[in-house]
């Protein structure tokens, strides 16, 4: 199988082209490095290209060599905080590139799209668990611009007869995250506890109370692997299964590292949802797929990580 991925030198991406490349499959990724990291990408059928995908025709110049059956969009602005301040930042970052992909389809031999999305775009009223069929109002302009971007891939390729997935991930983090990313908090709780101690406190927004359900980033490649190779259509949702609130996750970390890190809380004017767990309601016959890494797990290999990477 030859495919393309968006984004493929990214925190997601890049883990992600790298596992599709070891199972065999062609891969070339694309992205404008900004964030991306190429030298991390480098093995056998695996090839990268810097291009801006939200250029016009980026994806037919490299489609017209490459062939590729799939198209696999992990790119996007990925900081919830830059939304607030450039809201700008993503609609180029995160729903251009999608527009431009539209426009090339028709010209591209593509069997299917993935999209990988957010859970960021569900509403802050459903009960929890959030579901495939829970509604979206998105309390961020970071969550809204994902929706858009969703929405338009939606009416074009549906417009168009051409199969697509739909993948809404928690917040994804791990060796190699970044702070300023979705699942930020655990990279930057983990360098305080390593590093800031004893010299400040953390200081937690929203009082600590935001809760969520995170995804180790070897469980977020193998959920977007499954659904490539299963061809698992539409919308799906991909949980961790373990969730917690930011304080509850800093004093995980506190424990793991064996530092008695101080804490402070301060209130919060961002607007987001305090509370959001995702969950599927495939059944396993339909999508075999679950996650393996506890959050306990996950969290004492981030700190190991980060404890042999300085700033």
């Amino acid at each position: 199988m030859k495919l393309i991925v968006g984004g493929g030198a990214g925190f997601i991406g890049g883990a992600l082209s790298r596992e599709l490349a070891s199972l065999g499959m062609d891969v070339v990724a694309i992205d404008d490095l900004r964030s991306g990291v190429p030298p991390l990408l480098l093995q056998k059928r695996l090839s990268f290209e810097k291009a801006d995908l939200s250029q016009p025709r980026v994806l037919k110049r490299f489609s017209d060599s490459k062939s590729p059956s799939v198209y696999i969009h992990v790119a996007g602005q990925s900081d919830p905080a830059i939304s607030l301040e450039y809201p700008e930042k993503d609609l180029e970052r995160t729903v251009i590139p999608v527009i431009r992909l539209t426009e090339a389809i028709s010209d591209l031999p593509l069997e299917s799209v993935i999209l990988v999305s957010t859970g960021e775009v569900l509403s802050g009223d459903d009960p929890e668990p959030r579901d495939e069929n829970s509604s979206v109002n998105p309390q961020n302009p970071y969550g809204a611009t994902h929706l858009l971007a969703e929405r338009y891939l939606q009416y074009r390729l549906g417009e168009q007869g051409i199969p697509f997935s739909i993948v809404r991930l928690p917040p994804v983090y791990g060796p190699g995250m970044r702070q300023a990313s979705e699942g930020g908090f655990i990279a930057k709780a983990a360098r305080f506890v390593l590093d800031g101690y004893p010299y400040w406190s953390m200081r937690l927004k929203n009082n600590g109370l935001k809760y969520r359900d995170y995804l180790y980033i070897d469980d977020a490649v193998s959920a977007i692997s499954s659904i490539l190779t299963q061809k698992i259509r539409g919308l799906i949702h991909v949980s961790g299964y373990e969730a917690g609130t930011e304080r509850e996750i800093f004093t995980q970390l506190r424990l793991l590292s064996g530092r008695d890190v101080p804490l402070e809380y301060e209130g919060g004017s961002d607007p987001v949802a305090l509370k959001r767990v995702l969950s599927t309601n495939r059944d396993t016959s339909e999508w075999d797929w679950m996650s393996e890494v506890s959050l306990s797990e996950g969290l004492l290999k981030t700190l190991d990580y980060f404890r042999g990477h300085s700033k």
